[in-house]
């Protein structure tokens, strides 16, 4: 179906928003049933570090030419504040007492990648906090 996308949204013009939102994408770690909407995509770096498997397509789906049609129904290759809050919920669970020392590694790795990501983006996630300055608005 993937590679098939491009003629069969040429055929029905709803047919991609539907496909996209319809939870049918394994995720990595195969528990569950995912959109595409929902999965973000395995090939952007940071986002392979900050989010857990789940957060992905299986690895049967990541090769490139399915990637492309998974992209083109919405994988996600950025992080909003929800992906945001979600990358932390993950490390949180992974700082758990009672984890291995091999989670806890992880999860600390994945915190300070996300803190170098807030470092680097808070002005585009937070823009309320940076109010442009009267020289800047003209």
């Amino acid at each position: 179906v993937l590679s098939e996308l491009p003629s069969l949204c040429a055929a029905d013009g709803t047919f991609r928003e539907y496909v996209g939102n319809a939870r049918w994408v394994p995720t990595a770690e195969g528990q569950k049933m995912a959109a595409p909407t929902d999965l973000f995509d395995p090939e952007v770096h940071q986002l392979a570090v900050l989010m857990d498997d789940d957060a992905f397509p299986d690895l049967a789906l990541c090769a490139p030419d399915l990637l492309l049609g998974l992209r083109s129904l919405g994988l996600r290759s950025d992080l909003t504040f929800d992906g945001i809050l979600e990358c932390a919920a993950g490390i949180e669970g992974g700082a758990a007492p009672g984890n291995d020392e091999e989670r806890l590694a992880a999860a600390h790795g994945r915190g300070r990648e996300l803190l170098a990501f807030l470092d680097v983006n808070c002005r585009k996630i937070f823009p309320e906090l940076f109010p442009k300055k009267k020289q800047e608005q003209e």
